[in-house]
């Protein structure tokens, strides 16, 4: 399960990052919610790192993945599982991704990078979509 995050720490936080983002270009945000920080939290975060100038990359799942998708990130990169959780669709196939992908631009996602395992990546961006799949391990 992790550490407990005090109130505390989440605010000393907000305060570093505030201190130190100004000359970085990209944060990347990844992993799961620590115990005792909530979704909301994690998108205050988010919308603060945007609005500090900063391009933002998310890679999470489930209600941190959701509360995220609202605060706009530049590029998620959630598999086809949590991104079919997150926006309550199935996601069973490329055009399916595409649409989903292009709902999230609408929404100001610029980037959508959806993981498949051993079938490979799928990359929306606003002008190309990619599709790269892992080398053959043996």
């Amino acid at each position: 399960p992790g550490p407990q995050v005090s109130e505390e720490a989440q605010q000393a936080l907000f305060t570093r990052v505030e201190q130190i983002a100004h000359g970085f270009d990209v944060v990347v945000v990844a992993g799961s919610l620590p115990r005792g920080v909530t979704p909301e939290w994690l998108q205050k975060l988010l919308v603060m790192l945007k609005d500090l100038g900063l391009k933002v990359a998310l890679d999470s799942s489930g209600l941190a993945l959701r509360a995220g998708l609202k605060a706009g990130p530049w590029l998620i990169k959630p598999n086809t599982e949590e991104l079919a959780d997150a926006l309550d669709a199935p996601i069973i196939s490329i055009a399916a991704q595409a649409e989903a992908a292009a709902r999230l631009q609408a929404q100001g996602i610029e980037h959508v990078v959806i993981s498949q395992g051993s079938e490979g990546v799928h990359w929306f961006s606003p002008s190309v979509a990619l599709h790269s799949l892992p080398p053959k391990v043996t």
